[in-house]
């Protein structure tokens, strides 16, 4: 495309950043600030502006800024400005792609490698990829397509290279990365070499494909095997630009597979790892020869296999957590017996190895896929019960949120892998708060279902079975489910309420009962109207403490006081108290005032329980309050 000149002979800076300031300048010439198609016309051509009238100040300054005519044809100060991150450096990347041919002839080699040396140049996106960020509705597409969607910059420096040089361009990515590129620019370096790889593919320039080929992507590869931590991982995110590819697979995957093959096999360990790590990336690597398919496949198969066996920890550790992936992706296409000797050697093995990093080979890789579910169901059942009871903190915290990762499930249940006995029993000796947090949301529906799915007498056997599996679950369970937001204030209030009444109702039928709560225990929720704080001096007789029905009641009241305290901790006692008068019966009302007032009108009150008295006082009868403050401020008068 040509342009002419302007007549001026020269140009402010400050013209050119006023119209990439503008807001609507999609289709307005950075320079110009006109329609782009009316810029290859003469002057006198451009039709006048018409819109409303303006005051005759502003619109002198508009027909001068009309007149500034700039053409995209001093490119070199341009792509100068353009690497500079300011407002408008989105609009003038894109000015200048859509004259990339003239911009490359145009520049010199030193502006389009200072392009290349900008992490801002390459990482301004284009208005497509923005809009699916925005959107909701596309979070997952953003997800599985993030190295798809190219960007402006990218691709100008990728159509740039063949003029830079392919090795001088990749010898400038390598200084990049020494002066301390970071995990985004090098992904965006490696999408400029697969732009670059895909417009040579598409032109058919088969001279500047193969360059590319043996200098970048071969030469990355290579760096990122040999070449020490933690500049090999730098590497590393050059080459997962080429991960997602599909059409072309078997036309990269071909550039790899001699140099990784090679390398698995090395004494260095270093080495050895850094290249099970690529071909663990990118597996399948399939060869460009139909007929070398099946042996190449065949080739990597073996190889993962070894990976489980080497005496390297980090490629164990790699291996053990990667492979199982790969089996939930291309649980399929992999030949059964591999599939049976990397379960058999990972759930017998490496889930007893004596690295920590190891034993935390995620299994719940497997649970989406149905065509695994046998295989899956054994291998927990096989670990499930190990991991709860390892010895280190990470690898029960990983057991347990495998058990988890099971609720909902529609084939496995979390108590067909670890008994339930087991767990409680973990929970009971468990001194890792961080593992504690992890169980009691497990069971946390087993042992406070929901009141429409089950009825009063399973709740009481519920909660009797936990108490006997031990004091310290009983009180740990109920500790934690209102700090990790399982029950909310009037959910936690009811069930301190049932567990009351539980208590008494067992009290109430004698010691001499069966420990095991049955059914002939009736539960009415009106015996709270017979236990107010004047009935509190009444008489029993006091019962064996070493009764096992006695042992279970205490248990019950310490789980009440717990939740009680968990709830003060994070819940003004004016709102818990406003719930509890909610839920007592009117008729109680009067007989619980009357006994708190009395307390309160005793002389020797002790204070650290004056202020809870008070308050619910408040709440209930507030005129009897102010009667209380009314005669202590008179008494002080008076004094």
């Amino acid at each position: 495309m040509t342009r002419r000149r302007c007549q001026q002979k020269s140009v402010p800076d400050s013209a050119i950043v006023e119209h990439m300031d503008t807001d609507n300048n999609d289709n307005i010439d950075v320079i110009s600030g006109v329609p782009m198609t009316e810029v290859v016309k003469g002057k006198s051509d451009i039709p006048k502006k018409r819109g409303k009238r303006k005051n005759t100040g502003v619109k002198d300054e508009d027909n001068k800024e009309q007149q500034l005519e700039y053409y995209l044809s001093d490119y070199p100060v341009l792509i100068q400005k353009a690497t500079v991150n300011v407002k408008g450096q989105k609009t003038l990347i894109k000015r200048l792609w859509s004259d990339h041919e003239e911009v490359v002839e145009k520049c010199a080699i030193n502006d389009l490698r200072r392009a290349l040396w900008e992490p801002t140049f390459i990482s301004c996106p284009e208005d497509s990829f923005i809009l699916y960020l925005l959107s909701n509705l596309y979070i997952q597409w953003l997800k599985d397509n993030m190295f798809k969607s190219r960007v402006v910059g990218i691709k100008l420096c990728a159509y740039a290279l063949r003029k830079i040089g392919i090795r001088s361009a990749f010898l400038l990515m390598k200084k990049m990365i020494l002066g301390g590129a970071t995990n985004s620019t090098c992904n965006h370096l490696g999408e400029v070499i697969y732009s670059a790889w895909k417009m040579a593919n598409k032109e058919e320039n088969e001279q500047l494909k193969q360059d590319i080929e043996h200098e970048m992507i071969t030469g990355s590869a290579h760096d990122a095997i040999f070449i020490p931590e933690p500049f090999s991982s730098k590497f590393m995110h050059i080459l997962s630009a080429f991960s997602n590819i599909k059409t072309e697979k078997a036309k990269y995957d071909g550039m790899l597979i001699g140099l990784l093959c090679f390398n698995v096999q090395a004494h260095n360990d270093k080495i050895r790892y850094a290249a099970s790590s690529i071909l663990l990336s990118f597996y399948p690597l399939i060869d460009d020869d139909e007929f070398k398919r099946v042996e190449c496949l065949e080739k990597q198969h073996k190889v993962l296999e070894n990976m489980l066996k080497d005496d390297c920890v980090m490629i164990r550790t790699e291996a053990s957590k990667k492979i199982l992936r790969i089996l939930s992706l291309f649980w399929t296409y992999i030949p059964k017996q591999f599939i049976k000797n990397y379960l058999t050697y990972i759930i017998d093995k490496l889930a007893r190895d004596n690295v920590v990093g190891i034993r935390l080979a995620g299994i719940r890789y497997l649970l989406p896929v149905p065509s695994c579910l046998n295989a899956s169901e054994h291998a927990l059942k096989c670990i499930g019960l190990n991991g709860i009871n390892d010895k280190n903190e990470r690898v029960r915290i990983a057991a347990f949120q495998m058990l988890r990762a099971l609720k909902g499930h529609r084939y496995i249940r979390f108590f067909d892998v670890v008994s339930m006995d087991d767990i409680l029993a973990r929970l009971e000796i468990e001194p890792s708060e961080s593992v504690r947090k992890e169980i009691v949301p497990l069971i946390f529906k087993s042992f406070f279902p929901d009141r429409d799915h089950v009825d009063q007498n399973e709740r009481m056997r519920r909660a009797s079975f936990l108490v006997k599996q031990g004091r310290i679950c009983a009180l740990t369970f109920h500790r934690l489910i209102y700090p990790l937001n399982l029950v909310s204030v009037k959910e936690a209030v009811e069930h301190i309420q049932f567990l009351t009444i539980l208590v008494y109702r067992i009290s109430a039928k004698g010691m001499s009962a069966d420990s095991t709560i049955d059914t002939t225990i009736g539960f009415d929720d009106t015996i709270a109207t017979t236990v107010t704080l004047s009935g509190a001096n009444q008489e029993y007789n006091v019962p064996d403490e070493n009764n096992e029905v006695w042992q279970r009641n205490k248990v019950l009241m310490e789980c009440v006081v717990v939740l009680w305290m968990s709830l003060r901790k994070t819940t003004s006692l004016v709102g818990t108290t406003m719930v509890i008068g909610s839920m007592l019966p009117q008729s109680s009302m009067d007989g619980i005032t009357q006994s708190v007032l009395s307390l309160l009108n005793e002389k020797a009150v002790d204070e650290c329980v004056l202020e809870p008295y008070l308050e619910a006082t408040a709440q209930w009868r507030i005129e009897y309050l102010f009667d209380i403050i009314e005669s202590g401020a008179l008494d002080s008068n008076n004094l």
